[in-house]
């Protein structure tokens, strides 16, 4: 996730727009790939516990596979193997393979 954030392809700051602050990292161990932006600030007293998809803002934002299924289809796709070898390596649709 660090390499992630260090090459830009997730956002390494968040900020939360109801009130104002930087959301922090987090992570759920027991989860493999959960990941999340918190807010948990107090503001007026009250404790703020807003959360973001780590993936909000990036161009994994509206998928559904995970980072690594992501990343492995990247790879395969800059080494130019065919569609037709990535849907059957991965088993996935025509249609996820395209997008």
């Amino acid at each position: 996730m660090q390499f992630l954030k260090d090459v830009v392809l997730i956002q390494s700051k968040v900020q939360y727009n109801t009130c104002g602050r930087e959301m922090t990292w987090s992570a759920e161990p027991s989860i493999p790939e959960k990941f999340s932006w918190r807010c948990r600030k107090k503001v007026a007293g009250v404790k703020c516990s807003e959360s973001r998809s780590i993936k909000h803002g990036s161009w994994f934002q509206r998928s559904n596979l995970t980072f690594r299924e992501v990343l492995r289809l990247t790879y395969d796709i800059m080494r130019r193997e065919s569609a037709r070898r990535v849907r059957g390596e991965y088993c996935l649709s025509s249609s996820t393979v395209a997008d």
